[in-house]
């Protein structure tokens, strides 16, 4: 008996995503462009953790979807309706029935449970009654969800960004992040933590080579929890530096890693392991 596969019986191989051709991109659907194949900065922050951690797609979380809501609701607060369906259910879930009449209820729109839409409406009311914010997001001239490709001069990687909002009549860069303490200290702490000014640098170099040198990279940040106070920050250049700079370092480690074809996951040696310094502190021993 042949073990040669019938190629007509043979499993299809998943097309890989094409491309897109360089440039400042409007109306590109969210799904298409999480999807690319091109470097995002999400992207080299995984990589930083482990190479391994990219080869694999990002899951959607209740928390991304809720962060997409509260985007929404301060962006694009005209789409909400057409967007989302209000549902009272306590737990969704497309294998219980009551989910399923409710998908039926909702005609192609997205379930969003009754405190989460009633939540984003607050914080939207409270960012447009902000003066400068009010100015900052006004329709006329503020381009949302600007996707942007390009590719890296130094590594030649095909690269890609998706800016919340462009003013273009101000020539800069808009950037929403709800966070849990809006504060100087608080947003710079998470700032670091999340390394949002990777995002800073790399977005800045994107779109200048697709759009132009921004004239500033506005970081909007909103706090999640009543009254919702919001502020607006610009990342001092010695930290947008820092963010250059660790972005190439992480570009270039990419590079390797795409022209080796290895993906290297944690160390493959043993690694002695310490406790933080914070577990010494908790337990009364101090240094």
């Amino acid at each position: 008996m042949s073990d040669a596969i019938d190629v007509a019986e043979a499993p299809a191989v998943p097309a890989r995503p094409t491309p897109r051709e360089p440039g400042l991109h409007f109306n590109v659907p969210e799904a298409e462009y999480h999807s690319g194949p091109e470097v995002s900065v999400s992207k080299l922050k995984r990589l930083a953790v482990a190479p391994a951690k990219v080869l694999v797609p990002q899951k959607e979380t209740e928390a991304l979807a809720a962060g997409t809501l509260r985007h929404m609701a301060l962006l694009q607060p005209h789409l909400l309706e057409a967007t989302y369906f209000v549902t009272d259910l306590e737990r969704i879930s497309a294998r219980e029935k009551a989910t399923q009449a409710e998908i039926e209820r909702a005609g192609g729109r997205e379930l969003v449970k009754r405190a989460e839409w009633e939540a984003a409406l607050r914080l939207r009311d409270a960012v447009h009654t902000h003066p400068t914010l009010r100015d900052m997001l006004a329709p006329e001239g503020l381009a949302c969800e600007a996707s942007f490709y390009w590719i890296d001069a130094v590594t030649g990687l095909r690269c890609r960004g998706r800016a919340d909002a462009l003013r273009l009549d101000w020539g800069v860069a808009i950037d929403l992040k709800t966070t849990e303490d809006a504060s100087p200290a608080g947003f710079a702490r998470a700032v670091a933590n999340y390394k949002w000014h990777w995002q800073n640098a790399f977005y800045a170099q994107g779109l200048t080579a697709t759009w132009q040198d921004p004239q500033a990279f506005f970081f909007v940040a909103v706090e999640k929890e009543p009254p919702f106070l919001p502020a607006i920050y610009e990342l001092d250049q010695r930290a947008v530096d820092l963010g250059r700079r660790d972005v190439a370092a992480q570009l270039e480690i990419w590079a390797r890693c795409e022209r080796a074809g290895i993906w290297p996951g944690y160390d493959e040696r043993p690694v002695r392991l310490d406790l933080p310094g914070w577990a010494y502190a908790q337990a009364g021993e101090y240094a």
